[in-house]
């Protein structure tokens, strides 16, 4: 039986072996009752995944990706160039995929992977940004910053100052829309394990840093771009997705303000972006 998921405005179709994989956590939020479909998935689990075709024209210490025709085959999982460590095969070609999944790794982490979000919500005027999601008043406030520099604090001093709601802790797809730019829940979320399917108009999106005062400093032109583009996540072996994504975080900077926050982990930081929100 067909399974149907909406991520981020973008609706999946997965069939083939894909009623094997049971629906936990991760996507229990993305199911969807509609039948309606951008992206159709075919599942195939087996013992070993099938050889590459076409010329290799990626490789890191997680992923190879082979150029086969007007589409590609991307394997995850590889180790040292090893194909038989992969345990996920990506064909893609237009909207239709054919995913191979090892039997010992089919579960819906591995599902969420083939789904490519990265890929498809770049095709669809979006960007993956690593970030705090919370909601304000209605509105989106996206927090972003390196690894370790207190992105969490900053969204749980908002939750508990200002009633603030948490929907990401780590990711959020920021979408250009006909009604302005938007951040969307996904199911990628970190180790905060809150993911939220909510999506509204951003307000901000605040880049980060430590210090012993609080300073907030409006950015725009490069200074702008260069902060959001330092948090999203890009296949960088697929040309067309960073031509899109570049135009992507050029029109999400002209259209929606962003600041650096340099700031203390206590309440006077909140106070300090509040008040630069207001007079904006």
């Amino acid at each position: 039986m067909d399974k149907y998921f909406e991520i981020a405005k973008i609706k999946y179709c997965v069939s083939g072996d894909g009623d094997k994989i049971t629906v936990g956590e991760i996507l229990e939020n993305f199911v969807s009752a509609s039948s309606d479909k951008s992206r159709s998935l075919e599942v195939f689990v087996k013992d070993e995944l099938s050889l590459p075709q076409g010329s290799k024209i990626y490789d890191d210490t997680m992923r190879v990706v082979y150029k086969n025709g007007k589409g590609y085959i991307r394997y995850e999982g590889v180790k040292s160039g090893d194909l038989s460590k992969a345990y996920l095969r990506i064909e893609a070609k237009d909207d239709y995929v054919r995913t191979e999944i090892k039997s010992d790794a089919a579960n819906e982490k591995s599902l969420l992977t083939a789904m490519e979000l990265e890929h498809n919500i770049t095709e669809n005027k979006g960007i993956l940004l690593h970030c705090s999601y919370i909601v304000y008043g209605d509105e989106a406030i996206l927090f972003t910053a390196p690894s370790g520099t207190g992105k969490s604090t900053q969204a749980k001093l908002w939750q508990d100052t200002r009633g603030a709601r948490l929907i990401n802790g780590d990711r959020a797809a920021v979408m250009l829309t006909k009604d302005g730019v938007v951040a969307a829940g996904i199911p990628y979320c970190g180790s905060s394990g809150v993911r939220i399917n909510h999506t509204c108009k951003v307000r901000a999106v605040v880049y980060l840093s430590q210090s012993n005062v609080n300073t907030v400093i409006k950015l725009s032109g490069l200074r702008a771009f260069k902060r959001i583009w330092e948090g999203i996540t890009l296949n960088i072996w697929h040309r067309n997705d960073v031509e899109k994504a570049t135009d992507t975080v050029l029109e999400i900077a002209e259209n929606v303000p962003v600041y650096h926050l340099s700031c203390v982990a206590d309440e006077t930081a909140v106070k300090a972006l509040e008040e630069a929100l207001d007079n904006n």
